[in-house]
Parts: structure tokens; sequence; C-alpha cells
């Protein structure tokens, strides 16, 4: 293990900045490091704290400290490595007075971000800002870069006249596609940068530098991407426009081409009312009324698409007509007339009982009524009261006091949130669908008028959703409980509360079980007592997942705890035997398998055993096994055996063991070899009882050894390579280029490119957060067309978010088409997302060898060798990380600063005949992998082997080994379907590996796809 001082990966260090001539402390200084984008600024202290755990420095990091009235300190990377896990103090000296002055600037640098548009996206006023900017400033040079996640566009203009003349046709011509990477933020010689921008970027980091102004126009901004950018704004002293500042007012200007489209949706000569209108392209919602009719702003083109419960739903293209008339036809397969009481029949009418002194809410009250739909509210405004105000008699403005005050007619307005009285400050405006205005009833009150809010959330709003999915509504579900009114105090109205519950069978709990929330990638799963937390708000819909269960959909409400049966898909038997070895009934027994009729000895152990999916090879400790059968539940902390039935019972019984027809203990399942076992057997209680009487109440484990005897249990670790292992499998080579399914079969009937594109772009509407689409589509083109392949992936970026499963499998195909710097930039992300990961280190240390970033790639190596990267464990890593530094110094030792290292390490003549590295995308993923040498001698790996679940990667060597072909097999050993996003793994082999012979080859692979063993790779050594 190399050991190296005063350096690291992560990049942390505090200090203090100081005038050199007062000794006292600078506030607002500016603190950073060249390339890692925004520093940090000091307190009133003087103190800062600069912290970017997934930042790598290198030779040419500099440490730049400034401030107002200071020259500015600059220092290489040796002093940054000195102040690395220390404090420092850092002395500024200032400057004369003549030195301030700043001069106006002259050079200016515009970059235009052209990615996807979001619906929201005003482009005629950013513009408009853009030559307001241009005109009223007197520029020498004026750069205008337009990029999403390459450079699109690239000009310099010798004047702002110059500029004005030729920017508006270059900005009316851009096509927005694509993700946006902020890296291509670059600039030299420039006195001021202005960027125009609606979000935070999927990748990359913009050119920083804090002598700079950094400006950013951002209209509309969604709340998330604000910090963003104001941060950059504040530690470059930019300006931050949008939309709601007065000193630089923009207003949104309409498009004059959106008209208001108008309608009435009918089936059988009944209008169809609460039918939601979708434009293609958007994902706002707009819902019939009571009379079918509907408004929705659209233009020449839109495809609309109208969804309703027991409908077909119906897709129109707009015209120049301004009102459709939709007729739906009913789904044959429902024959039961669904009754939907209280959805959009008639608005409830607000009431004031002035006996009671209570609100009430009757039919027939003559009480003025006023409906806001979001078509009608004001555009950009973030608060309740900007949009009411002004409606209907409705006077609503923020005092001095911060406090919002409403008025309806003259009197006092109250807001009602899905029935929940709720301060104004407090709602979320992002959230909100319908705005119903009462006016007041009586004066009694203090506040006798109405604001009521209709979220996204209502019941009946997400009712309709579901119905738009296929999800039939709930039964019995009619809401009775009694529960105290929202905390608002965090200042939003939805916030996330952490659900709880337990997921039983049969009344047993039912430990491993899967819960993901729907639009999340993220997965859940349940305790080994069935119990399970997560967050989650109201209306959020969570899918539970079991091996050998239905799964079930269960819809978030005010609950905080939740009760889970799921349901057996076929009945279990109480008995439940795993036989080790087959016992043949004839010589040639033929089964079916997914490629016809096999001979069952053909077959051989490893695929026809029922105990080989449960006891692998590998497996040395019994409780690791135990974990994986059916109706036996462990208890990990006190290593003890329950039947499933038993741990749902008030006191807990232990299994009664039985090894080769001796009763025992527990105890002897801690020394116990799962090598030795022939057959285990799960006996239920009343199964149990009958057999053993009293003392198996709490069931039987029945366990039989090959040598039928407790007496000689092996707890060595066994030789694979000799023992056991003669392979006799005839098993299906995994073609490739014949993986298809459906996305891809309506491809290969398309003869042209364009054609074939049209095609995807089509299917993706409708497979939009699939995962494995994009896979399969970017797969395909990547052998047809390279472009296309690359538009794929950019979509797939798109919807991607944070999702560091997703992100991996995003990295894995730019790897696999050889976009190496794309793969690098999504690593990059990778570890800023999950620093305490150590896979995340490797992987961006060995695309930095791919992208010829060689020195970086140098000091993480080291970093992860030295053990510098605190809070992070490389040990079950060292072997592979020391494998690709070793190849860093043999190939590329003249590229490196090789002074940092030990001269042995100089010396070294490195060559690997064969290496294989697998890296999979969930860490989680069950699956088994196979080598069988020359001489048919196997051995099996699995997954749940490393480090349980932490890693995702693992290294093979095939060095001075058997002569002749090796094959490579590979099986899943979970369920297809079981996770949200399917796993892959990324197969890689390379030849000579540290030479300047270097071979690679790497495939990509759907794990849960080879339910059934398949050779994955072969070769000849």
């Amino acid at each position: 293990m190399i050991t190296v001082t005063l350096i690291n990966a992560q990049t942390v260090f505090r200090g203090t900045v100081i005038d050199q001539g007062t000794n006292e402390p600078i506030k607002n200084a500016r603190v950073g490091v060249t390339n890692q984008g925004v520093g940090v600024i000091t307190n009133e202290k003087g103190n800062f704290t600069y912290r970017k755990y997934h930042e790598v420095i290198d030779n040419s990091s500099t440490l730049k400290v400034s401030a107002f009235g200071y020259k500015m300190l600059r220092n290489d990377v040796s002093a940054i490595r000195q102040m690395i896990n220390n404090r420092g103090i850092i002395y500024l000296q200032s400057k004369k007075e003549e030195q301030i002055i700043k001069e106006v600037s002259k050079k200016v640098a515009v970059f235009w971000d052209a990615s996807k548009r979001p619906k929201n996206r005003d482009v005629e006023s950013e513009k408009a800002f853009l030559m307001d900017y241009i005109s009223n400033n007197s520029f020498s040079e004026i750069s205008l870069t337009i990029f999403n996640e390459t450079i699109i566009f690239k000009e310099t203009y010798n004047s702002s006249k110059n500029a004005s003349l030729a920017i508006p046709s270059i900005i009316d011509a851009i096509e927005y596609k694509g993700f946006s990477d902020f890296g291509n933020i670059k600039y030299q010689e420039i006195d001021e940068v202005l960027l125009i921008a609606q979000q935070k970027p999927i990748v990359g980091k913009p050119q920083i530098n804090q002598e700079i102004p950094f400006s950013v126009l951002n209209l509309n901004a969604k709340e998330a991407a604000l910090p963003f950018f104001k941060e950059i704004t504040i530690f470059t002293n930019g300006i931050y426009h949008n939309a709601a500042q007065s000193n630089n007012q923009t207003i949104i200007s309409e498009d004059k081409t959106i008209e208001i489209i108008t309608g009435v949706v009918a089936s059988s000569n009944k209008e169809v009312n609460y039918a939601m209108v979708v434009k293609e392209g958007s994902i706002e919602e707009y819902y019939t009324d009571q009379n079918g009719f509907f408004s929705i702003p659209a233009v020449s083109g839109d495809e609309l698409t109208i969804y309703s419960l027991g409908h077909y739903p119906k897709k129109i293209v707009i015209t120049d007509d301004s009102f459709y008339d939709i007729t739906l036809a009913t789904k044959a397969e429902i024959l039961d007339e669904v009754e939907l009481k209280g959805t959009m029949s008639k608005a409830p009418e607000y009431a004031y009982d002035e006996k009671s002194q209570t609100d009430k809410v009757e039919n027939g009250r003559m009480v003025p009524i006023r409906t806001l739909y979001k078509k009608d509210w004001k555009k950009g405004v973030g608060q309740i009261s900007e949009i009411i105000n002004g409606w209907h008699g409705v006077k609503s403005g923020v005092g001095v006091d911060g406090r919002t005050y409403t008025s309806v007619k003259g009197m006092c307005a109250k807001f009602l949130v899905d029935g929940i009285e709720v301060p104004a400050e407090a709602i979320n405006v992002s959230a909100m669908a319908i705005i119903t205005i009462y006016a007041p009833y009586g004066s009694v009150l203090k506040c006798p008028a109405r604001i009521v809010i209709t979220t996204k959330f209502h019941p009946d709003i997400i009712d309709q959703k579901l119905r738009s999915y296929g999800i039939d509504p709930l039964k019995n579900n009619n809401y009775t409980e009694e529960v105290e009114n929202l905390n608002t105090k965090a200042g939003t109205y939805f916030q996330e509360n952490i659900k709880t519950g337990t997921i039983v069978s049969k009344g047993i709990p039912l430990q491993n079980v899967r819960i993901f929330k729907q639009g999340s990638l993220k997965e859940y799963v349940s305790k080994g007592d069935g119990t399970f937390s997560l967050p989650a708000i109201k209306g959020d819909i969570l899918f539970v997942k079991h091996l050998g269960m239905y799964p079930k959909t269960i819809i978030v409400t005010e609950a905080e705890n939740y009760s889970i049966s799921l349901t057996n898909k076929a009945e279990m038997l109480d008995t439940v035997a795993l036989e080790g070895q087959i016992k043949e009934k004839s010589q040639n027994q033929q089964i079916e398998t997914a490629y016809g009729k096999k001979d069952r000895n053909v077959i051989g152990y490893q695929v026809e055993s029922g105990l080989s999916r449960f006891i692998a090879p590998t497996d040395t400790d019994f409780f690791t096994v135990a974990q994986k059968l059916p109706n036996v539940v462990v208890d990990l902390d006190t290593r003890t055996v329950f039947h499933q039935r038993s741990a749902g019972a008030i006191k807990q019984s232990p299994m009664l063991v039985v090894v080769d027809n001796v009763p025992t203990t527990q105890e002897i399942l801690r020394i116990i070899d799962p090598q030795t076992i022939t057959s285990v057997t799960a006996l239920a209680n009343l199964a149990a009882t009958n057999i053993y009487g009293s003392k198996a109440f709490g069931g039987v484990l029945l366990i039989t050894t090959k040598n039928n005897s407790s007496s000689n249990f092996n707890t060595a670790k066994k030789d694979y390579t000799i023992k056991n292992n003669d392979y006799k499998e005839e098993v299906p080579i995994l073609n490739f280029d014949a993986i298809t399914n459906n996305f891809v079969d309506s491809l290969t009937l398309q003869k042209s490119i364009k054609i074939k594109f049209e095609t995807y772009k089509k299917l993706r509407s409708n497979n939009i957060d699939k995962v494995d689409f994009y896979v399969d589509m970017a797969l395909y083109f990547n052998n047809i067309d390279a472009g296309v392949a690359s538009v794929v992936r950019s979509d797939f970026a798109q919807i991607i978010g944070d999702n560091i499963k997703a992100l991996r499998i995003l990295a894995y195909l730019n790897e696999y088409a050889g976009e190496y710097l794309n793969a690098q930039k999504i690593y990059e992300r990778i570890l800023e997302l999950d620093p305490s990961l150590p896979q995340s280190y490797r992987d961006v240390a060995a695309i930095y060898q791919e992208t010829g970033e060689f020195e970086k790639s140098l000091e993480l190596y080291i970093n992860m060798l030295g053990d510098q990267i605190k809070g992070v464990d490389f040990s079950s890593l060292e072997v592979p990380i020391s494998n690709e530094l070793k190849r860093l110094i043999s190939i590329h030792k003249h590229k490196i600063d090789f002074s940092r290292l030990p001269n042995d390490w100089l010396t070294i003549n490195f060559n690997i005949d064969v290496r294989l590295t697998l890296s999979w995308s969930d860490p989680k993923a069950p699956f088994e992998f196979q080598f069988v040498d020359p001489k048919k001698k196997f051995y099996t790996w699995q997954s749940s082997q490393e480090n349980q679940g932490a890693n995702v990667s693992k290294e093979f060597i095939v060095d001075d080994a058997d002569a002749g072909k090796w094959l490579v097999n590979i099986r899943y050993t979970g369920q297809e379907g079981e996770t949200h996003i399917p796993p892959y793994l990324k197969y890689t082999i390379y030849k000579d590996f540290g030479t300047p012979k270097e071979e690679k080859l790497v495939k990509l692979v759907r794990l849960d796809a080879q339910l059934d063993k398949v050779t994955l790779d072969s070769f000849v050594y």
C-alpha cells in the first residue's frame, strides 16, 4: 500500500482571511480553486470552510483568494495540499485607493443555454433583455456561445451595433434539444459574463473566476434552480436577473399565436365530466366540467389526448377551428357502471351558520361562487396573493410584517387548502389546481369569506390521474379519520412525512419486500419484522413487490402507519423441501427449458437443483443461505432462525434443527458448512409438531449432509477448482444481435434511418420514463447510426435527475459507444452525489485514463491507496485499484508526475494476460458469474458476496493459466421486474492489460433478462 501525506482527492480545508496590515479579519473575501466551480465566502470573523468532496486537485490547480480593496492572492497546488484537513491563515495586502477604481467593462461573453426548452421558457423576453443589455452598454467585444451538451454556435462581434444586428436572427433559428452541460462555459480575457438559462445543468460546471462578474438571466426559474444561479452571482459579484426584479423588469409576454381552444367531450350522447385533456409535450392537465366543457391554450398543429375512465383515449390535432366536439368510445370490457360520487358534479357552497357559529356547506344556499383555473392565473408569480388580487372583489397583498392580508368584498378571508385551514404564506403555488372564492355570508366572524384551494393532490384529482393510468378506483375508502392540522412552520404546505407500516402475508411479517414510489427511482426494503419507513406525502402511489407474491399498489393518505397484506401467487405448502441432488428416475429424463426439451443430466446440478438457487459454491455461512430460503426468517442480531409463521406470533419460537435425522440446537448452524448440505426442508409448526412434538412448535429445519453425519462439519474454505466442479452443462450463447423486444421490433421493420428515428420519437412519448426503452434504443442505433444513438442517450439524460442507478446505466452506454468524455461527466456527477461510496472514486479514476486526465487519475489512485480520503474504506478495492494504477504507470509513465511515486513502482514490468471486470448498476442485483476453464472445471462467484451489496464491481484475473478455450457464463438469481429500474451489467475484457498491445471489449447486458444461465463470452487463452 502507498502512503503519501498532504494530498487528498477530496478538496477540504478551512482557514481565516486576515488583513496583513491590521491583523483584522476580512469579511466577504472569496476563496476558490481553479476548475472547481463556485468557491466560498468568509463570514464576519473572516473564517471559511471549503468542502468539495467530489473534486480532484492536480498540478494545474491554483488557490485564489480575493476581497474588495485587496490584492488577489494566488498559490499553486502545493499550498492547497498543505492546507488539506488543516486550518490555515491567509493574509491579504490592501490596495492603494487609485488601484481600486474599476474600469468600465469592455468585453463580455454571452452564453445561451439551448437545451430542450421547458414549457414555460419565454425566449422572446430573454432575447429582448439581451438586446437591451447590449445596446445599453458600449462593449468593444461581444462573444455569443450557444450550447447544450455541445457548443452549437460561437461568434465574436467587435461592437454592440454589429452584435445587435446579427444576434436576433441567430436566436430565432435555435433548435432547442438535448441536455445542458455547463462545462461548455469557458472564456478568456473577458471583463464580464452573462448566462441566459432556465434550469440547472445535467452535468458539468461553468468556469468561475471570482475576479470577473458572472451575471445570470433566469426567467420563470424553478425553485430548485434559484440557489444554484444565485450562488454563482454572489460569489463573483455578478447580478441575478429575473422577471420579478423591479430594477430590471422583464414582462413575460404572451405568445400571440396561442389561442384558447374550447370543446365538449361526450360519450353515448352524454357529456363526460372530469375527463382529462393533455397537450403533447406538456405535463399540464386540463379537465372537463360537469357539462363536459373544457378550454385549453393551444396552437394549430398541437396534439391533444383525452382520457376518461371506461373510455378509450382519443387523440385530436388542433386545426384553425376554435371549438371541438369530441366523442369517446366506451371500452367494451367494462360492463358495470361506475358511479363517481362527488366528483366535480357541483362545487360545494359555503355558508356561515350564525346560530351555531360554525362553517357549514349546504346545497341550495344562494352564495356567490367564483372559480379560477390555471389558465386564468397571472403568469410568473410565486405567491397566492399575486394570483387572486383583483379577482371578484378580492384584495390581497403582503404587509410590512411579511404576512398576507386578504379580503373579499371588504371582509377578511381565510384560506382552506384541500379542506385544511392554512396560512397564505405556507401555500405552495406550484401544487394548486383550482381556486374557488366564496363571498362572505353574514358578518359575525372576524373572517367570514373563504378562499378554497384544490390541489393536484386532492383525492378527486388523484383519482382521475389513476384512471388515466389504468388503475381502478379504491373501494371502501371513505375518509373517516380525525387528524391534526398540518404543521406549516417550515413555510411549505406540502411536506414529506415519514410513513411507516408492516407488510405481511396471512398475518406473517415479510422481510426484504421492495417498496418504491411512482415517479421516483428510489427503493425501500422491509425489515425482518416486516416493518418499513419511507418519506411520502398524501397522494403518492406506492408499489410493493416481493418474490412469490402478487404486487400491490397503495395510495398514501394522511395516515402515518399502514398495514399491507400480500397474496401468494401460489399456495405455499407447509413443507418446503429443497433437494441438492437430483434423483434419477430414468437415464434420459427430459425436461422443458426456455430453449426446448433438454436431458436432465445434461442440464446439470448448477441449473436444475432447487438448492443451487440458494446455496452458492462460495457460501461458507449457513445464515447467509437461510436468508434466501422461502418461509424462513433470520434475526441477524441473535443469529436465530424462525419459520415465517412463527415469526408473526406474539412470542416467537425458534425452529428446531434436525441434522441427518438427529435433533439438535441452532448452535450447529454456526459451524455447519453449506457446501456439505444436500437438502434442506422447512416444516411449519403444524406439520412439525405432528412429527417431533411440542418442542417443534416453532417449526423444524431438516438438514441432510453429504456424509449423513453431523459430527464432521468442515468450516474450512473450499477449493472450488478441485472438488465437485466438473462442468457438464450445455448453455446457450447470449446473442446480442438477437436481443429484441417490442421497442426494437417496431424499428427493424423500417428501412431508412430517418423513418426509424421518427418511429423512435413516437415510441418515446409513451415510454418517456422507462429506462429499458432508452437502453434498448441506444444499443440498437449505436450499431447503425452513432448520431441518432447520441440523441437517444441525450433524451435519457433529461429524465434521470439524481438517480445514481440510472446515471450508472447512462455512463455504461457512453462507455460502450466510446464516448468517454460524456461518461467522465456522468461519473463525476455520481461522485458528487455519493462521495461516501468507494466505487464512485474508482470509476472516476479509471475514466480519467480514457480521457487523458492522467494527473487527476494519479491523484485519485494515490489517495485511495494511501487512505487519504477520510471516511471512505477502499480495502475491498485495493487489488483492482493497484492494478489500474500499475497500468497508468506502465502505459503513461511520461505523462504523469512519477516523482510522487516510490521507486519500486516505477521499475515494475507489468502485464496481465486476461483481465475481466464487472460493473453493475444496482448494488442489490443478485446474479452469479461463472468461469469454465479448458479442462471443464468451473468456478462460480455471486454478487451477494461483495461486501453485502456495497460494491458494484468485481475484477477477475486469468494469468499463467491453462491454455485453451474459456467460457464466461452468467445467470440472474432474482426475478424479472423485481425493481423499478432494471439492473444492467457492464462486462469488460482486457487482453495484454497494461501493455501497449492492450485490447479491450465492452458488453452491456440487462441482468434480469438472464433468468436462465447463458454464455456471456468466450476467449482463447
